[in-house]
């Protein structure tokens, strides 16, 4: 596997330098770090949240940005088992073999599984995505995304958009979203049909009167059924823009173990190219983050994201931190924020042997063969064991065995092999390799006895 992505990078690499060549007079000149860059780029498009009914074939299209083709794979989850990917189109499905009225008994459950695309180039993405499914989609009502509406504060004399409102319609693309407003103060705003919301005029800024309240009701109409949700939105109005302060609007993730993607977090700002960022509370220590972009990273050098091994305060795998913004003005907030971190398997990806799959032994032949000891894991290669212990063997199965043919197996992966007097025959041993944490994979050895 490893020698035809090589291969297929390389070759990936030679087209890419031909058009570089390629490319003269007025264009613009690429380094080819740049070209490959660009060409490992991974960006997920598809929804992060869907709402499906249980007779649905199709649960969702995955899609992302990328220069080259791209393959998916769950690998997460505690309900990564009751959904699967069909290959041929990227369709995101049901397991073939679940009992959908036992698996999905409760509407209002979410169930998170984590998602991998991997391109020729070896770029590897992953995003959790939340899925409901429902006995009956129309009786489910539009949902404004939680933790989305914030408390935005606008000049007196700004007039332009200040946040839209995000909405998980389970019924799009057939039907749409029609916003309304309600409320106190309603009267002094609009939302437009892509639930844009702004102020309708100038709003004077008065000391004793400057906070506003909003209501904004979503509402789908689906055969005469309607369906609908309500949030509410506190507007601050302020006489300048050096009074007014940023508003961090991140509360919570969910972040696949494993990976060292970064985590951004969103601020609301009206000077947003002044803003800093620091970290601190109970889990701040496990954290670093990019005091000019707000990137957030775990601190490798502490801790990996391991699901089977949690290190937050209290062992439960959601991480709680502060997050402070401060802008040019010294003006400032904070708040607390959780990471959930989302089981992957890490199962060992690939074992590989110092010889061929295909074993030739002759009649009456004595034969020792290791294993590589090794698997491509980022957790264990930055953690290894003393003893190169990592990973231990067993034999499963024998099969097309003469009794006179005898197999021993090492924990350290070393398999003897026995012929004896027998008459020729291809035998199949079938190898489990498992992790110290419980991650297994499985190899087929063909053993070609003759003459």
């Amino acid at each position: 596997m490893h020698k035809l992505k090589t291969f297929l990078l390389s070759l990936l690499l030679a087209t890419v330098t031909l058009l570089i060549i390629g490319c003269s007079g007025g264009e613009a000149d690429y380094t080819l770090d740049e070209v490959k860059a660009s060409q490992n780029k991974i960006i997920f498009l598809s929804s992060s949240y869907v709402t499906t009914e249980k007779n649905d074939i199709t649960i969702l299209e995955l899609k992302v940005r990328s220069d080259s083709n791209v393959t998916f794979t769950i690998v997460g989850g505690d309900e990564k088992d009751l959904f699967a990917i069909d290959q041929t189109n990227n369709i995101l499905t049901y397991a073939g073999t679940i009992d959908k009225n036992t698996a999905f008994t409760d509407p209002y459950y979410i169930n998170k599984i984590v998602v991998r695309a991997e391109n020729l180039g070896g770029t590897v993405v992953s995003q959790v995505i939340s899925i409901q499914v429902v006995d009956n989609i129309n009786a489910i009502s539009p949902t404004i995304v939680p933790g989305y509406i914030t408390t935005p504060v606008i000049v007196h004399d700004d007039l332009t958009t200040f946040t839209t409102i995000e909405v998980n319609n389970p019924r799009a693309p057939k039907t749409s979203i029609i916003y309304s407003l309600s409320g106190r103060d309603s009267n002094l705003f609009t939302i437009s049909v892509d639930g844009e919301l702004s102020l309708i005029s100038t709003v004077p800024y008065d000391p004793s009167n400057h906070i506003f309240e909003v209501e904004v009701t979503a509402t789908d109409s689906f055969y005469a059924t309607l369906k609908d949700s309500t949030g509410v939105i506190t507007v601050t109005v302020v006489e300048t823009a050096a009074d007014l302060k940023p508003a961090i609007i991140s509360s919570h993730f969910d972040y696949p173990e494993n990976s060292t993607a970064p985590i951004q977090i969103e601020v609301h700002s009206n000077i947003p190219d002044t803003l800093r960022y620091s970290l601190s509370g109970t889990d701040a220590y496990y954290f670093k983050v990019d005091s000019v972009t707000g990137a957030l990273t775990f601190d490798v050098y502490y801790v990996l994201p391991n699901y089977e091994y949690p290190e937050d305060s209290n062992g439960d795998n959601t991480y709680e931190l502060d997050v402070i913004a401060i802008d040019g003005n010294g003006k400032s907030d904070q708040k607390t924020i959780t990471i959930t971190v989302i089981n992957v398997s890490d199962a060992p990806a690939d074992i590989m042997f110092d010889r061929t799959k295909d074993i030739s032994l002759s009649v009456k032949d004595k034969s020792a063969l290791s294993f590589f000891n090794e698997k491509y894991d980022e957790s264990i290669l930055a953690n290894p064991s003393p003893t190169n212990g990592d990973l231990t063997f067993s034999i499963v199965s024998i099969t097309n065995a003469d009794s006179k043919v005898s197999f021993s197996l090492s924990q350290y992966g070393v398999l003897n092999i026995d012929v004896g007097n027998t008459s020729p025959s291809t035998i199949n041993v079938n190898i489990k390799v498992e992790e110290i944490r419980g991650e297994v994979s499985y190899q087929t050895l063909n053993v070609n006895i003759t003459e």
